[in-house]
């Protein structure tokens, strides 16, 4: 066979194979985490059958359990089953939340109580504590074997564990305890949702606090007696304190909770009107009164359950609560209490520092009033942009972002920044905008009640959500107010009714 019959016969066979080629059809399974995380690349076949790419998303607190044709549909397809395909297919990620099982331990007291069953994401009440004290002792709480975590006695927990078929044991406490009262939120999809518990913590797992203690490590202190600090106090890991009836901790440097650290303030309860207090400035430019951060991180969590707290950023620059000077907030939770907050300059009152973002500002309970000079009452200090604000429960909130050099919104964004996402689900807010006065080199500018810091530029206002039943009374020029009532809705936010 001569090279060109050769070359004419591969031609040939080249155009066979092309034909076929082109004529076979590729089909695609694309895979779609439905709530979970990570990354599937497409899979694609040209056969009749294919093997489903192993699954490779996850979900925190739930077991995957297969495939399905929506996200609504029960499983259609098991992992890595081999299934017929004559089109491109969509499958869907299914989870099934995981279970875990709480042991009681009676720890030197006597009896017997059954195990119980927990579902992850689902709140649940402890049963009520059947073991017998042992003897001169009392049951004070629950204390999760292996860590410094502490629970009620028939107290609603959710998420002990978030690994399947874990055990989780709850060691009884016995002894003398310190009473304390907090409030607690069910579920954080309802703020109206919580219920308040008179809680008892072990004596001994209590220290009482002195002028000598003024760096608080893990665990909890009490305030006992009136006291007073002329240095600033430092919180180091997860510090809880409880103050105590009738008592008041002057903090003249104010209480720093940096990045990773977590302060929770509780009162006592016991009597109506002898509430715990705290009275903290923070005298230095630059640093919150309670709080901390840095330029790069964040301050710590700051829960506060209750008590009379009055708190001033004398300086500027520092929030009452919340960021230093160029630091955003860590994560704030009020859920009751009597709380003053006062930034006299840069910061927002409760939020973050000067020139940086606010982030998670969550209020439950408690009767709230938030001024501050140039920054937000509630969010973000001055030239920053505020995160998400929730406010719920039977919470009365006074924010304002007062008149000053710069204007800033009630409860949002600071001077010309964005106002974030602000959901009002409960309780009673006023929010008064901050002005700045026309200059011979800058217009008059005014601050949303709620929004951005600047309520004629409606780019900056962000959204609000909230409910018909709540009383939301707003005001941008400190004169005329407007009540959002589920139907009126003259704020400059993108606002709609929550259903």
């Amino acid at each position: 066979m001569n090279r060109k019959a050769i070359f004419l016969v591969l031609a040939a066979l080249l155009c066979v194979a092309l034909f076929v080629s082109c004529n076979q059809t590729i089909h695609a399974v694309v895979f779609n985490a439905n709530g979970g995380q990570g990354t599937m690349e497409v899979q694609k076949t040209t056969n009749d059958s294919v093997s489903l790419s192993p699954n490779k998303y996850y979900r925190t607190g739930y077991t995957f359990t297969g495939w399905a044709l929506s996200s609504f549909d029960p499983v259609e397809y098991e992992d890595k089953e081999t299934i017929n395909i004559d089109t491109d297919l969509f499958l869907y990620a299914k989870w099934v939340p995981n279970t875990y099982t709480v042991k009681f331990d009676a720890n030197g007291g006597t009896g017997k109580m059954e195990d119980e069953e927990f579902t992850y994401q689902t709140s649940q009440k402890l049963s009520r504590n059947n073991f017998n004290a042992p003897q001169g002792k009392a049951f004070v709480n629950w204390k999760v074997k292996g860590s410094d975590k502490y629970y009620m006695d028939e107290e609603k927990v959710w998420n002990l564990s978030d690994r399947d078929k874990d055990v989780i044991t709850l060691e009884a406490q016995w002894g003398a305890g310190v009473e304390y009262r907090k409030k607690i939120i069910c579920w954080k999809q309802s703020f109206q949702t919580y219920e308040y518990l008179d809680c008892l913590m072990e004596r001994g797992k209590v220290k009482k606090l002195d002028n000598t203690i003024t760096k608080l490590t893990d665990g909890w202190y009490s305030v006992e007696e009136n006291l007073t600090y002329n240095e600033r106090i430092s919180v180091d890991g997860d510090v809880h304190l409880i103050l105590f009836d009738g008592t008041t901790l002057t903090v003249e440097k104010g209480i720093d909770v940096s990045n990773g650290d977590k302060l929770t303030i509780y009162d006592q309860g016991v009597q109506n009107d002898a509430i715990g207090k705290i009275v903290a400035t923070s005298p230095d430019k630059g640093l919150a009164t309670i709080g901390g951060g840095t330029k790069s991180d964040p301050s710590g969590k700051i829960y506060i359950h209750g008590g009379d707290l009055n708190i001033t950023a004398v300086q500027g620059g520092g929030a009452a609560i919340g960021g230093n000077s160029e630091a955003s907030n860590g994560e704030i939770v009020i859920y009751g209490g009597t709380i003053i907050a006062t930034a006299n300059s840069g910061s927002a009152a409760i939020g973050s520092g000067y020139f940086a973002d606010a982030t998670l500002i969550e209020i439950y309970g408690g009767n709230v009033t938030a001024t501050a000079a140039s920054g937000a009452g509630i969010g973000a200090g001055l030239g920053g942009k505020n995160g998400t604000i929730a406010i719920g429960g039977d919470a009365v909130v006074v924010a304002e972002g007062s008149s000053s050099s710069e204007a800033s919104a009630g409860i949002g964004g600071a001077n010309e920044r964005y106002g974030g996402k602000i959901y009002i689900l409960g309780g009673t807010v006023t929010a008064k905008g901050g002005i700045r006065p026309e200059s011979d080199y800058d217009p008059k500018i005014i601050g949303s009640g709620i929004g951005g810091g600047n309520k004629d530029n409606k780019g900056l206002n962000g959204t609000l959500e909230y409910t018909s039943n709540i009383i939301i009374m707003v005001s941008d020029d400190g004169e005329k107010w407007d009540n959002y009532n589920g139907t009126d809705r003259k704020q400059y936010m993108k606002s709609y009714v929550a259903k």
